[in-house]
């Protein structure tokens, strides 16, 4: 009846006074780990036992808990339920829409602790921090090249296979990076988008600006 009338005369007291504690009352059978609520002991106890009882009803996914069930059927649809409240953008995840809101608030919340360089987001802070090292993590299956970042890698596994996935739209030739048909699309066009700063000549691309520099400073290639 106590449902029906809101009368809570000692609805889960015991469990709400925890937030006020740093009790963790509830611990692990197998690890070091303890826990506030006994729900969430048993939910961690599934990595132990590698079980995942839910399972999504359009694929053979399953996962541990019924909240990553319904986060992974956003892929099976179109429906982009978290939209921005200051542009039309709509996203699947809110998580994804949080991180396009400070696009908006320019809020740079993740600072690297090498520099004074400060990111929007935290994978950004992660693969900027390579710079700061030797690290090489990503390696080519197919020979002995490693690489910092995996876009990288990525592009040069494109010289193994030979594929050519970028085409000119004005012809037919194609290319293995995207840079080098932007430059391509220069034979196409009169434009000349670097110029020396010392006199009114325009090159197409860089390399042919910065051999023309030479004549002006006597430098030798």
């Amino acid at each position: 009846m106590l449902t029906h009338t809101g009368e809570k005369p000692y609805s889960c007291v015991k469990k709400h006074m925890l937030i006020h504690t740093d009790e963790k009352p509830h611990s692990c059978s197998l690890c070091s780990k303890s826990f506030k609520y006994s729900c969430n002991m048993k939910k961690h106890l599934l990595t132990h036992t590698g079980e995942k009882p839910y399972s999504c009803c359009l694929c053979s996914k399953s996962f541990t808990r019924v909240t990553s069930v319904k986060k992974h059927a956003l892929i099976h649809t179109d429906e982009k339920l978290h939209s921005c409240s200051l542009c039309s953008k709509s996203f699947k995840y809110s998580c994804n829409m949080k991180k396009h809101m400070l696009t908006h608030t320019g809020e740079k919340p993740y600072s690297c602790c090498l520099c004074s360089k400060s990111f929007t987001h935290i994978t950004s802070v992660k693969k900027h921090m390579l710079i700061h090292t030797d690290e090489k993590p990503h390696s080519c299956s197919l020979c002995s090249k490693s690489f910092k970042y995996s876009c990288n890698m990525k592009t040069h596994m494109l010289t193994h296979t030979g594929e050519k996935p970028y085409s000119c739209c004005l012809c037919s030739k194609s290319f293995t990076h995207v840079t080098n048909v932007k430059k391509h699309m220069l034979i196409h066009t009169d434009e000349r988008p670097h110029s020396c700063s010392l006199c009114s000549k325009s090159f197409k691309d860089s390399c042919s600006m910065k051999k023309h520099v030479l004549l002006h400073t006597g430098e030798k290639q």
